[in-house]
């Protein structure tokens, strides 16, 4: 699986794990403030949780006797396979662009309503306090704020209540509500395969309408009135090209509600410290998702050559066919030393046609290094190596054009790019 592709589905099963939590346990709390606050940290950890590596004390042990069981599908002796580099490559272009369309559609969508709203047109505009701007227009249809503004179509100027609305947008501005929505907007345009992340943002919308009730009843608005102007509002909503702001109707039984609650027991607040085990249980999912990114130290197998031939799609120098390189070349003097690349235990040695002398090492976390082309082997099987131990010498024993080392570098089923884990630019010529 492509690393972005990866990163994105650890991303997305953290947030469904926030976010389920969220549900079940804490969204009927009148905590509204810590609400908001794990709403956010929610997204924040589904990002940044899946980034961090930690490496754990915790020893893997290496598998002494088992030959790994790549090594069982792809003999040493195998030839490596043909490849087709054009459909493997048009493969992940189609899954890329399956995911970036609706990603591209979704920003340029989000880029439009932003444009529409900074370009209406104001009949009137006045400054309310050191940071709120009221705007009339008839371009609006009901009230709603957006950053520092609150926008009033004329007819509510003249009504006895518009206090209620103005607090109430008010209320948004001064909690900074926008940026909330803001950042869940650009998050679903990343996550818009989760199904959570559309809910999220319906959630998070009900909070800042909780906080801003909360804000215009703190601030001397009879709880009858404000709720009759609710009540009033219903169903009264701007053109969805305003949808990233946020407006005085929605949500309203779900609001008087929690106006006319009681609060909940203070003991309910410690529900909030679920967050951390869960934390914890995460960093855990991604330390056994990413064992391989941990836990084993790879080096130089020789210290003298460069790299030859590369990891991946090549000519074969003698066949003169398109084939796919499992492993890298490493061109050195014959009779250069050859050691383990990390710590270990020697698996197998032989001889085969292809491959001339070769020696496969079991590492731990699921890893294996293979060594071939050795002219000769200087471990026998079950012995113990580390990055000091020399077990061969580089030699031209099989189907090759010259003395080198063939080194293949694998985790468990999969074959990887060793140059990602060995810096070979360190090799001395």
């Amino acid at each position: 699986m492509d690393s972005w592709l990866n990163y994105l589905m650890h991303v997305s099963l953290t947030f469904c794990l926030f976010y389920c939590l969220y549900r079940f346990m804490l969204q009927n709390n009148s905590f509204l403030l810590l609400r908001r606050i794990y709403l956010l940290s929610n997204l924040v950890l589904a990002f940044l949780l899946p980034l961090i590596h930690i490496q754990f004390a915790v020893k893997s042990p290496v598998v002494y006797s088992m030959r790994p069981i790549l090594w069982l599908i792809s003999s040493p002796g195998a030839p490596e396979p043909l490849t087709d580099t054009a459909g493997d490559s048009s493969f992940h272009f189609t899954l890329f662009l399956i995911y970036a369309a609706p990603a591209v559609i979704l920003l340029g969508l989000f880029f439009l309503r932003l444009f529409r709203i900074f370009t209406i047109g104001s009949e009137k505009s006045s400054l309310l306090s050191d940071r709120v701007i009221l705007k009339i227009s008839l371009s609006v249809t009901a009230p709603f704020s957006f950053l520092n503004r609150i926008y009033l179509n004329p007819v509510y100027v003249k009504r006895s209540r518009s206090r209620c609305i103005i607090l109430h947008e008010t209320g948004h501005i001064k909690e900074m509500h926008t940026l909330d929505i803001l950042i869940a907007e650009l998050a679903a345009v990343v996550l818009w395969f989760n199904p959570f992340i559309w809910l999220y943002r319906s959630t998070l919308r009900e909070i800042h309408e909780l906080l801003a009730d909360r804000y215009a009843l703190s601030h001397g608005v009879d709880l009858e009135t404000y709720v009759e102007e609710i009540i009033g509002h219903a169903g009264l909503k701007n053109s969805r090209s305003f949808r990233i702001v946020h407006g005085f109707s929605g949500r309203i039984k779900r609001r008087i509600n929690m106006m006319t609650q009681r609060q909940s027991a203070p003991h309910k607040r410690f529900c909030f410290l679920l967050i951390f085990p869960l934390v914890l249980l995460a960093l855990f999912f991604f330390r056994a998702a990413q064992a391989h990114d941990s836990g084993v130290n790879f080096s130089n197998p020789v210290r003298h050559g460069h790299v030859s031939s590369r990891y991946g799609d090549r000519i074969h120098p003698l066949t003169g066919k398109k084939m796919f390189h499992r492993g890298i070349d490493i061109a050195a003097d014959k009779g250069e030393s050859v050691y383990a690349a990390a710590p270990g235990i020697v698996i197998e040695t032989g001889y085969n046609k292809t491959s001339g002398n070769y020696i496969i090492i079991a590492h731990a976390d699921s890893f294996s290094t293979f060594y071939s082309q050795i002219s000769e082997i200087l471990v026998k099987n079950n012995d113990k190596v580390n990055n000091r131990t020399l077990i061969g010498l580089v030699g031209s024993t099989g189907l090759s054009t010259g003395p080198h080392l063939h080194f293949e570098l694998r985790s468990g089923t999969s074959f990887i790019d060793p140059e990602l884990k060995i810096d070979f630019s360190t090799l001395k010529k």
